[in-house]
This record gives structure tokens, C-alpha cells and sequence, in this order.
């Protein structure tokens, strides 16, 4: 039976700046005894009352009150008698209040009227009356209120379509009238689009249709912009054949309206037209339409245009084209004969790219003499002041290297030809600028890829769309057929400065976050359309567009394929990864997915690569470090044992020493997931080096965060699916079960837990294991330790007692409750700890949430002979 008791009813503080002029204090009865009234007692009393107050109370708890009188029909009416003069009262708090809860109030005696026939009669003569009433009051809250009632009804099947024909149809018309205010028309016009989409297609068509179309030439503006605001939600309920038919005319309209803001509510329609429209509508109709937009006098409609012009040339995307397919979740997929045959395509690609020197740098010049070249070039440079006699400017502003047009630029190489290391040896160092330093502008591109690009508005102005994309580009969009050229020019020219700094500054980040979208449509047949393009995106000054390609730059690898990979992205992705951290951030989000398009020898480069991302700029992201250690998880399939013997393991033993706790976890599940790597080898040589490693370094480790650490590492281990149980026992689970001895109440707490976790989870480990000491001899040990918190694990929920030989209990510690495991967040030792250490320098803010604080072994003992002298002496001891 549900509860419909009245809580809170008259313990309320009064407000007296809700009371009405007139009223009188001596009403608010401020000495009596309403904290003893039931809920319908306090209706009784006071629905009435000339204080705002005491009728709002009413009204919020009302379903309440009426639940409370259920099944005594006298006491029903007069509830309900009071419900009609709530929502004919004077003042808007109360009618909105009333309003909220009539839709609860409908639902439960909807729900009762099997029980209860007359309660039928209640919704229609009460609830339904009041809410088509305020459906005209003259304050927006309470007709907002009245709306989602009503819409609430109708969604929970109170009103059914028959009943909306009948008796909300009529309404409708009547508030659209143009003798109403617009603001009632146009909230109207919204209201009647929700029920059309809430009542299906049929009815839609049949009722709200035509009214929806001689709406849209409405002579007021506000009502065709709502309107043009309720495209979307209704030509998804009509269908394909009503939309082209009754709404792309008025659409079309609506978009060369006199007010702008109609038109840019329109150019963000667009999307939604081009998905519920044939292709020739799409093309013939949409299309120029969207050109109108794009080229329109008001600023923000063209801004509109822009962010829109992505997404819908996307609308235009074949299968047959991109060569890729999506999944129900709009994810791209490429099926494995297709991956097949990329891999064994870029092979060759690679020979013939990246095993000569022409990648790297520009070939030498033949017959010339370099020392010569080299005097002739410095000395030249010398008479026009560029560069001083000593040497010291070895930077003048003018080199070039041949590789400027395509917009790559080799670190330093000069223009001719002869390396800037070289030419350092005959003069004074070249002074080395760090392209991170937090002193430097946090947009400024990574040395190496980028060239410089136009800042300043006097510049941006002379740039062309010419000097952007030349002849063949424009060609090459010109030929394609599968988007409409006038679109695509118009996308490529989202990189002009000149358009982006006279219109949008963040044009650029949107082309870049839309492009993968393009690429798609386009296929990798038409990627010549969007190569240059590309490439500037990627030469950007903004960290903010760079950063939007390097997150997608793995699903444009899987639209291009193996070739364009090679000549067009790699040398992209080389560059972010010596970008600034925000746009690495992108490229190790997906850094296992990018690489598994590549062919195992072009793979085995980046191995040395990963490095550097264990130290990124800012020391303090460790969201970095975890991304790292989730990227390293997925690279484990991809390379072999050896290769991640060398270069792998040595990043997951560095981060399970991480300060922070969500590094360590996803650390622990990556040495698990090596662990399971190296037991499917035929040999044990790699899993009996990580054993010997990890026992090394955690296992026996003098320090107790070390040997924390590996009891939270098997703790993980022992739940990866797939791992070999027998040997994982033989292994490690011996080291583990040893450690329920440790002097340190922190690590015989976590071996407790993990005890208790893992013979909850994965009881197979312990059958298995066959070792001693014995599993069960380990926990009856754990079970009788002096700390309560290692017991509690150990009892699993049961009563904890105290053991005779422990001191007494925190006060913060209960028999029933867990303790506080929370870690502490502990700076992991390099090579242990030096004589020279003590406990303040060694544990410096370091808050231990248990009692006993766990420190070295060396000072555990000399603290324990202290204490022994302490007793013999004074018969007490105490411990710090």
C-alpha cells in the first residue's frame, strides 16, 4: 500500500513576504498546533486562507492529500472541490503549483479508476477542465505548466488520440486564432506540433498537417520562426512522401524570409531535411537553398550556414562510395578482408617511402662543394646584416627548404642542403628554443611540421582562395559527382583566413571537426579533393583545430586506406606526437587503433615513440598517464613478446609505481594482460623474466608501498580473464599468501580484502593453488590478527571481537562498518630507502587513514627495541 501521508505540512517557517496586503497576522496562528494536523485536516483549514503560503503548501502535496482520503467518496469531492478553487486562484504561485501536480493527480486516479470507476469523472471534470482553462491564463508560467501536463497526459496514454480530436483539437484552433496575443499563438504552434508527433503519422497528417502549413505564412514573424523551430520534430513523424510534398515548398519560403532570424533557424534545418528526403530533392532543392544561406547578407545566418555545411554534406555519404560502412551507433567499420588487403598494401608503400632518405630529408645537390657553398652563403648573408661575423644569429628569418610548398619543414636543414648540426661545428652553438615552455604562447605549433602562418589582419586580407588550393584541387572537385562541387568549394574555403576572420574565428576547428564526415561522403577516390586542405588544417596556428584532427585521425586512416595513409597522414601523425599535450591527448585516445592499420614494420618505429608520453608538458595530467595505460593494453596484441619484453614492460612497472590510484589500476590490468601474453609463449623465459621483475620490485621490496602495490597487482591479475591459473599460482600466489606476516597493518589489510575478493570471485585460484602455507591457514591467521580492520575481511560481515591482545578500537571504527581504505597518495622509492632517511622526510605529507601508520622495516624495528626499553623502564609504552 502506498504511503500518501503528509510530511512536512505546517513545520515550515512562514515567509511573510508571501502574504498579501490584507492579511492578518493573527492568521498565521503562529502559537497553534499545526504540527499535529494531517494533511487533509490542514486543507480543511486553511484552503482558504488569505495567505499565499498556506494555499501553496496545499497545492504542492496535494496528490498526497487526496491519496491519504482514498476510498471515502464524501472526503474525495471535497478534496477535488478545493482542487477547482486552486486553480481558479488569484495568484500565479498557486495555479502553477497546482498545475505540477495535476498530472500526478490524473496518473493515480487513472491508474485507481478500475477500482474506482467515479474517478474517471474526477480527470475529466476536474483535471482536464482546469488544465484547458489555464491553457489561456495570462501568466507564461502558468500556461507552460498547463502545456506539460497536458503533454504529460497524452504520454502516458491518459488522452487518447480520440480524445485529442475531440477535445484538444478545438482548443488548438481556437488559441491560434489572430486575435490572440502571439506569444499564446506561437506557444500554440509548438503544443500542437507535440501532439502531432505524439499521436503518429496518420493522425498528423490528418489533423495538424495543413494547419501546420498555413501557419508557416503566417504574417507575424514569431510564428513562422516556431515554425521553422518545429521542422525537425514533425517531418520525422510524416514521413518522406508528406514532407517533400507539403513542407519543403513552405521551407523554401521560410528561407528567403525578410527576417533573419527565420533564416537561420532554417540553415539549421538542413541536417534533418537531407535525411528525410530523396536524393534528387536533396540535390535539385536543398542544395541551392544551402548556397542562398552560405552567401546571405546577415552575418549570423552565414555562421549558421557554415557550421551547418559539414554535417550535411555528410547527409550526401554512399556506401558504395566510401569503400567503409557505419553501425547502428554511427561508428565506422572495416571488415577484415579489407584490412587484409591495407596491410599487405602498405609494405611497398613504406619501401618505397621511408626506406631512403628523400622522406626524411631533401637529396644533396651533385658536384657541389659544401665547404664553399657554406662561406659563400655566410658571407652574403653577412654583408646584408643578416647574420653576424661570429656566428651567434644562426636563425635569419629567410630559410627555406624544398619542402615549403607541400608544408612540411625538415628541422634543421638549410636551403642548401647541408645540416644546421654541421654548420654549428664551424661557429658558436645555435641556441635551441623549447617549443613547450609555459613562458611561450600555448598555441604556437611544434617545431619540425609546422610553417608559419599569416596572424595578423593586414596579411589575412591579401590571401586568396588561390593561395589556398590551386588548379587541381579545384579540378578535382569540379570532376567528382558524389556532392554537388558548389558545396565542396564552399567547405574548402572554411581555411581562408580572409572568410574566417571576417566571419567566424572558429571556422577553421569546425571544418577540421566535420571533415572526417566529408571524407567519408567523398570516398578515398576524392581525396585529392580535400588533401590541401587537410594539410592546412593541420598547419594551423590554433592548438584547438589540430587538437580535433588528431582525435580523428584513425577514423580517417580507416576511410583512406593503407596508400594515402603513408603519403598523407603519417607525416600528420608524426607531427602531433611533438605537438603541444592537448593535441597528443588525441593521438594516444587512439593511438592501438591507428597503429593497427599499419604494417608490423612501419609499427615497430613507434615503439621508441612511446616514451614520450610518460612525461608529457604538464607533469600534474594524470589522465595522460592512465590514457597511456589503456593504449598500452591494445598495443600488446600487436607486437610480440620480445617487443613488449623491451619496451613495454618497463612503462608498466613505471606506472604501477604512479603517485595517483586510477594509474595504478589500469597499470595492474595492463602487467596482467602481459602476464597472460607471456604464459601463451612456448617458452617461460618472458614470463619468468616479468616474475622475477615484479617480485623484485614490488614482491620483496623494502618499502611498503612496493609490496602494496603487488598485493593490489595479484588482486587485479587474478579476476583478467583467460590467465593461466596454475601457473599464476606457482608463481605468484606463494609471495602473496607470504605477506600475511608483514609487520605493516596496511598491506595485511589489502591481503585480506583481496583474500576475501578473489574467493567471491574466482574460487578456482585457491582450489588450484596447493602451496604453503594454505590458503585457509592464511586467513585463520589474518582472522585472529590484533588490527579489527584485517579481521573484518576476513569474518566477512560477521561480528568483529576484539582480540584479547589488540589495544582498544578508534572510535571511528565500528564492528559493523568497513574501514576507510583509501590510499595514501605516496611518492614510490627509486632504489629504497638510505640510512640517512627518517620517518618526517620519508612520509612527508602523507595522511594514513588508519591508526597504525606503516613505516619501514629498519624503523618498525628500531622503534619496537625503543619500546621494549620503554617498558622495562617505565612499565608504558607508547607509540608515535
Amino acid at each position: 500500500m502506498t504511503d500518501f501521508s503528509l510530511s512536512g505540512i505546517g513545520t515550515a517557517e512562514v515567509d511573510f513576504s508571501q502574504c498579501s496586503p490584507g492579511s492578518d497576522d493573527s492568521q498565521l496562528d503562529l502559537g497553534n498546533d499545526d504540527d499535529n494536523l494531517s494533511g487533509f485536516e490542514y486543507m480543511r483549514k486553511y484552503s482558504k486562507s488569505s495567505v499565499v503560503f498556506r494555499r501553496q503548501e496545499i497545492a504542492k502535496n496535494f496528490v498526497e492529500i487526496f491519496g491519504s482520503q482514498i476510498g471515502s467518496k464524501e472526503n474525495e469531492d471535497e478534496v477535488f472541490a478545493v482542487f477547482e478553487c486552486l486553480s481558479q486562484d488569484k495568484d500565479t504561485p498557486v495555479k502553477t503549483d497546482i498545475m505540477e501536480q495535476s498530472g500526478r493527480l490524473a496518473e493515480l486516479c487513472y491508474t485507481l479508476s478500475d477500482q474506482y470507476p467515479h474517478y474517471t469523472s474526477y480527470i475529466e471534470e476536474f483535471v482536464l477542465k482546469s488544465i484547458y482553462t489555464l491553457l489561456r491564463d495570462d501568466a507564461s508560467q502558468v500556461r507552460k505548466a498547463s502545456r506539460l501536463t497536458l503533454i504529460y497526459l497524452a504520454e502516458k496514454g491518459i488522452l487518447t488520440p480520440e480524445r485529442i480530436r475531440i477535445d484538444v483539437v478545438p482548443i488548438l484552433e481556437d488559441l491560434l486564432d489572430q486575435k490572440n496575443v502571439d506569444d499564446l499563438r506561437a506557444e500554440a504552434v509548438a503544443l500542437m506540433v507535440k501532439f502531432a508527433v505524439l499521436c503518429g503519422k496518420d493522425v498528423a497528417t490528418d489533423l495538424f498537417l495543413d494547419k501546420f502549413v498555413k501557419l508557416c505564412r503566417d504574417p507575424v514573424f514569431s510564428i513562422r520562426k516556431t515554425c521553422a523551430l518545429s521542422f525537425p520534430d514533425l517531418l520525422r513523424t510524416i514521413g518522406e512522401a508528406a514532407t517533400e510534398s507539403h513542407l519543403i515548398p513552405e521551407f523554401s519560403s521560410l528561407c528567403s524570409d525578410a527576417i533573419w532570424g527565420v533564416r537561420k533557424v532554417c540553415a539549421d534545418c538542413f541536417i534533418t531535411f537531407s535525411f528525410y528526403v530523396s536524393d534528387r530533392t536533396r540535390r535539385e532543392i536543398l542544395t541551392p537553398l544551402f548556397i542562398n544561406c552560405l552567401q546571405d547578407q546577415s552575418r549570423w545566418v552565414k555562421m549558421a550556414a557554415f557550421q551547418n555545411l559539414g554535417p550535411f554534406i555528410s547527409t550526401f555519404a554512399d556506401k558504395a562510395v566510401s569503400g567503409v560502412s557505419l553501425d547502428a551507433e554511427g561508428h565506422l567499420v572495416i571488415h577484415e578482408d579489407i584490412l587484409d588487403s591495407l596491410r599487405a598494401a602498405s609494405q611497398s608503400v613504406f619501401d618505397s617511402r621511408f626506406a631512403s632518405n628523400l622522406f626524411w630529408s631533401n637529396p644533396l645537390p651533385n658536384n657541389v662543394d659544401l665547404d664553399s657553398e657554406l662561406i659563400k652563403s655566410n658571407i652574403d648573408a653577412a654583408i646584408d646584416g643578416d647574420v653576424s661575423l661570429s656566428g651567434e644569429n644562426a636563425d635569419d628569418g629567410n630559410e627555406k627548404n624544398d619542402d615549403a610548398e607541400s608544408g612540411y619543414s625538415t628541422p634543421g636543414v638549410t636551403e642548401s642542403g647541408r645540416d644546421s648540426t654541421t654548420a654549428a661545428t664551424e661557429g658558436s652553438p645555435v641556441p635551441k628554443r623549447n617549443m613547450y615552455s609555459e613562458y611561450e604562447s600555448p598555441i604556437q605549433p611544434a617545431s619540425g611540421f609546422y610553417n608559419e602562418r599569416v596572424a595578423d589582419s593586414s596579411c589575412a586580407d591579401d590571401v586568396e582562395f588561390d593561395s589556398l588550393h590551386d588548379s587541381s584541387e579545384v579540378d578535382a572537385i569540379n570532376s567528382q559527382t558524389a556532392v554537388p562541387p558548389e558545396l565542396l568549394l564552399q567547405y574548402v574555403s572554411m581555411v581562408d583566413p580572409k572568410i574566417a576572420l571576417n566571419l567566424d574565428p572558429e571556422l577553421a576547428k569546425q571544418c577540421a571537426f566535420a571533415l572526417p564526415g566529408v571524407a567519408y561522403t567523398l570516398g578515398r577516390e576524392n581525396w585529392e579533393c580535400l588533401r590541401k586542405t587537410y594539410h592546412t588544417l593541420a598547419r594551423d596556428m590554433q592548438w584547438k583545430v589540430r587538437r580535433s584532427l588528431a582525435f580523428s585521425i584513425h577514423e580517417l586512416a580507416l576511410i583512406l586506406g593503407p596508400e594515402l595513409v603513408m603519403t598523407d597522414l603519417l607525416q600528420v601523425f608524426d607531427s602531433f606526437l611533438t605537438d603541444l599535450d592537448e593535441v597528443k591527448a588525441g593521438i594516444l585516445k587512439h593511438f592501438a587503433d591507428f597503429l593497427k592499420l599499419l604494417d608490423p614494420a612501419i609499427r615497430e618505429s613507434y615503439l621508441h615513440k612511446l616514451n614520450g608520453f610518460i612525461k608529457p608538458d604538464n607533469v600534474r595530467n594524470w589522465r595522460f598517464r592512465q590514457d597511456l595505460a589503456q593504449q598500452l593494453i591494445l598495443l600488446c596484441d600487436l607486437y610480440t613478446s620480445e617487443h613488449v619484453k623491451k619496451f613495454i614492460v618497463p612503462l608498466a612497472i613505471s606506472l604501477s609505481s604512479d603517485r595517483v590510484a586510477q594509474v595504478r589500476l589500469h597499470s595492474f590490468k595492463l602487467i596482467a594482460q602481459i602476464i597472460t601474453k607471456f604464459y601463451r609463449e612456448p617458452t617461460k623465459d618472458f614470463s619468468e623474466h616479468l616474475r622475477n621483475l615484479l617480485l623484485e620490485r614490488f614482491g620483496s621490496c623494502n618499502m611498503f608501498f612496493g609490496r602494496l602495490t603487488y598485493v593490489q597487482m595479484c588482486e587485479v591479475a587474478m579476476q583478467q580473464q583467460g590467465i593461466d591459473i596454475p601457473r599464476f599460482c606457482e608463481d605468484y600466489v606463494p609471495k602473496l599468501l607470504a605477506l600475511h606476516q608483514d609487520h605493516v597493518v596496511n598491506i595485511r589489510i589489502a591481503l585480506s580484502r583481496t583474500l576475501k575478493t578473489v574467493r567471491e570471485s574466482r574460487p578456482e585460484f585457491f582450489s588450484t593453488f596447493q602451496g604453503s602455507p594454505s590458503v585457509a591457514q592464511v586467513v585463520q591467521v589474518l582472522s585472529c590478527d590484533s588490527d579489527r580492520d584485517v579481521r573484518y575481511f576476513c569474518d566477512m560481515g560477521q561480528e568483529v571481537v576484539d582480540h584479547p591482545d589488540s589495544s582498544s578500537p578508534s572510535p571511528d571504527h565500528t564492528a559493523d562498518s568497513p574501514p576507510c581504505m583509501e590510499e595514501p597518495v605516496v611518492c614510490p622509492p627509486d632504489d629504497g630507502p638510505s640510512e640517512e632517511d627518517d620517518a618526517g622526510s620519508q612520509f612527508q605529507g602523507v595522511t594514513l587513514q588508519l591508526q597504525n601508520c606503516a613505516l619501514s622495516e629498519e624503523h618498525s624495528q628500531e622503534g619496537a627495541a625503543s619500546a621494549g626499553s620503554a617498558d622495562s623502564g617505565n612499565g608504558d609504552s607508547s607509540s608515535a
